[in-house]
């Protein structure tokens, strides 16, 4: 019995032992002074596409909330479309025609998941561009912003492609400046703060 007693004489010396332990140091908290990188705040397609008064064409044809499956229906192959453009992180797109007095112009902008499915997207549409009968440059430096800009020029046809962040847009003209056009795209794309 006299064991007992001792147990409890050693138990309560080990409890005290660990009582009086200096506490864990405190783990490094990140600086107060750190800032988080500000997210890119775009405008949705319907609000980012150029306005009829940029063009100063009557508009023929136009739509909005253009989802994935239904910009591949427009394609002569459907399933291969829609497998690309849902790679890309398809979310939704609008569409512009204008046309008048021998002067025509297409737009497309895209919104996609994440910015690399928006460099996906300009890779294609930059291919466009580059084939015949376009030849393909960079975008001058009068369109500025973007983080990636081609345009294809034959005579007087014009194919531009642009991309910030996780959108992208798509414009084609007969008979106009297309790489003004492209400039009034680059800045409507950007969500007024």
């Amino acid at each position: 019995m006299t064991r007992f007693p001792a147990c409890l004489a050693a138990a309560a010396v080990l409890l005290l032992g660990c009582q009086s332990q200096p506490p864990p140091a405190a783990t490094p908290r990140p600086s107060p002074t750190a800032t988080a990188t500000p997210l890119l705040a775009l405008r949705p397609p319907a609000d980012a596409v150029l306005a009829d008064a940029d063009l100063g064409l009557p508009r023929t044809a136009g739509r909005d909330h253009l989802s994935a499956a239904e910009a591949a229906r427009d394609t002569a192959n459907e399933v291969l479309a829609l497998e690309v453009y849902s790679g890309w992180g398809w979310v939704e797109a609008s569409t512009r025609t204008w046309s008048g007095g021998g002067r025509q112009a297409a737009e497309t902008v895209l919104l996609t998941l994440r910015a690399e499915g928006a460099a996906k997207a300009v890779d294609a549409w930059a291919a466009d561009a580059a084939r015949a009968p376009y030849a393909a440059t960079d975008c001058p430096a009068s369109v500025a912003g973007l983080d990636q800009c081609r345009i294809g020029t034959a005579g007087d046809r014009a194919l531009v492609v642009g991309r910030l962040g996780a959108e992208v847009f798509r414009i084609e003209t007969v008979g106009m400046d297309a790489p003004a056009l492209a400039g009034k795209q680059a800045s409507q794309m950007v969500a007024p703060g």
